[in-house]
């Protein structure tokens, strides 16, 4: 059963550097690749926050947007309803 669930990931760059990555199978068997998608999206935008955040408390830069890149047209369409 386990070899059904999707590997999702994901890479933060500052200033072209990759500062945070992760790549791991996901703990959940999606039922289509748009919700395999999803919650990847899901955890990349968790860790996002939390860069953001971390980032302005050491008030080393602010971040006025965080911008997540998909290429999955469906999940795009659900993440924007």
């Amino acid at each position: 059963m386990d070899n059904r669930k999707s590997t999702g990931g994901y890479v933060y760059t500052l200033v072209g550097a990759p500062i945070s990555w992760k790549s791991k199978k996901q703990s959940t068997v999606g039922l289509s690749s748009t919700e395999a998608d999803y919650v990847a999206a899901t955890l990349m935008v968790k860790e996002g926050i939390w860069i953001k955040a971390m980032l302005e408390e050491l008030k080393l830069l602010t971040i006025p947007i965080v911008t997540l890149f998909c290429d999955n047209l469906s999940c795009i369409k659900v993440a924007n309803i």
